[in-house]
Order: C-alpha cells, then sequence, then structure tokens
C-alpha cells in the first residue's frame, strides 16, 4: 500500500500554513486601501452632492472670509440631493452623520467644501 508518510503529511500541512500567513497579510492590506478608497469615493460624492445644494441655496451661504455654513447630511437627504437612506462607512461598517463646512474663498469668489466626522454645530 502506497501513502504519505506522516512527516510527508506534517511537511505539507506547515508549508500550506506559512503560505496563509504571508498571503493574509497581503490581502489584508488591499482589502484596507480598498475600504480607503471607497471612503474617499463616498465623500467626493457628498462633497459634489453638496455643491448643488449651494447652487439651489445661494443666499444661506456666506458672504465674507470669516463665515462658515454647516450642512449636514441630513439635511442634503431632505433637499433631495443625496438618497434618503443610510450612508454607511466603508471603512467601519458606521451610518456616516458628518458635516460638509462651506467657507467663502478669496473674496468669495470661490467656495471651499470639507467634509468632517462630526454633528453640525449649526
Amino acid at each position: 500500500m502506497k501513502g504519505f508518510t506522516l512527516i510527508e503529511l506534517l511537511a505539507v500541512i506547515m508549508l500550506v500554513g506559512l503560505l496563509s500567513i504571508i498571503t493574509y497579510g497581503g490581502v489584508t492590506s488591499i482589502i484596507n486601501q480598498s475600504k480607503e478608497n471607497s471612503y474617499k469615493t463616498q465623500v467626493k460624492n457628498i462633497i459634489s452632492s453638496a455643491e448643488n445644494w449651494a447652487l439651489e441655496h445661494v443666499e444661506l451661504l456666506p458672504e465674507d472670509n470669516d463665515t462658515t455654513y454647516e450642512l449636514s447630511l441630513e439635511n442634503l437627504k431632505k433637499s433631495g440631493n443625496i438618497e434618503n437612506k443610510a450612508i454607511i462607512d466603508s471603512r467601519n461598517n458606521k451610518e456616516m452623520n458628518g458635516c460638509i463646512i462651506i467657507t467663502c474663498g478669496s473674496n468669495c469668489k470661490q467656495y471651499k467644501y470639507v467634509y468632517e466626522e462630526r454633528e453640525c454645530t449649526k
């Protein structure tokens, strides 16, 4: 009867385990990078929606360099600029409830939009 010896089986099991350990780190890194890229895309889409909202609500935008306007994701949902459903952060699978800070650029000719992971204060 032909077969594998115990030492040969242990060697194969050790080799498979070693390969698993080596590939786990690479795969984990790729998954984390993919989650981060997905989050950045979500933020870009939120900023784009905020810019569209601003076109419809020009009267609410700051008029000088010292003022800001805080736009919540909830207000973007209510206005119909983004879908009225939970936006999930791909990095941690939690709902995003941040705030878009709209500030006036030089002489208010261009506005700056920044998404922050915090509740709006205004």
